[in-house]
């Protein structure tokens, strides 16, 4: 019994590891993009009042406290939104897995963006050597919208959502649901395409109404 017990805590671990990871990465990165790329120095950069030094650095903590408890949640609620649109679809195209296979890919799956989050960082540093608030947020890497960066701003949205990231997202969901329900690659990139495609054009639609009603707003 007791030679079984450390290999029931690496097959814990392992079948932890996506939850792991996700909640890890986010006040990981978070920590890291504020040493790395948004310090004081770049919110004095991009205009964020004249009160000094200890203004700037009030802005940078607040900034970093604020983002490192919303990414958790914003992770949790994204997880929890795209693992519900694929269990409905399953049901509807007969795919038999549970909501609770259907997680663990999910949150394996989360790890493109991560990725995409660390190449964001090293190609912004190294390109930005005075980089703006405005900068950062305009910059990203191996989207679409790096290939037309004068688009429409109804389809600025679209352009930088579609990028190398979002289409390994959906082949790891692909392949993580193949996994887990025993079926073919090809229906589980139906599900994929039928399911979550369809949730991020209305996420998509969400984000535009927001920036034009901000820009109107101006």
């Amino acid at each position: 019994m007791e030679k079984k017990q450390p290999a029931m805590r690496l097959k814990a671990i392992y079948t932890n590891f996506p939850a792991i990871i996700c909640l890890a990465a986010p006040p990981v990165l978070v920590w890291i993009s504020g040493r790395l790329v948004l310090t004081p120095a770049m919110f004095e950069r991009s205009g964020f009042g004249t009160g000094g030094e200890h203004y700037h650095f009030a802005i940078y903590y607040n900034i970093q406290r604020w983002a490192s408890a919303t990414s958790e949640i914003l992770l949790v609620l994204k997880v929890l939104a795209v693992s519900c649109a694929l269990d409905a679809g399953a049901y509807l195209l007969d795919l038999p897995v549970s909501f609770k296979k259907i997680l663990r890919p999910v949150l394996f799956a989360e790890v493109s963006f991560f990725v995409g989050a660390v190449v964001k960082l090293i190609w912004f540093k190294m390109a930005y050597t005075n980089g703006t608030l405005q900068d950062w947020q305009g910059f990203h890497p191996l989207s679409l919208a790096m290939l037309f960066p004068t688009a429409n701003v109804y389809l600025t949205g679209l352009l930088e959502t579609l990028s190398v990231f979002e289409v390994a997202y959906w082949y790891l969901l692909a392949e993580g649901i193949r996994h887990v329900s025993g079926g073919t690659f090809d229906r589980c990139l139906q599900l994929v395409v039928r399911a979550y495609l369809p949730a991020l054009l209305i996420w998509w639609l969400l984000i535009s109404f927001l920036r034009l009603t901000l820009l109107s707003n101006a």
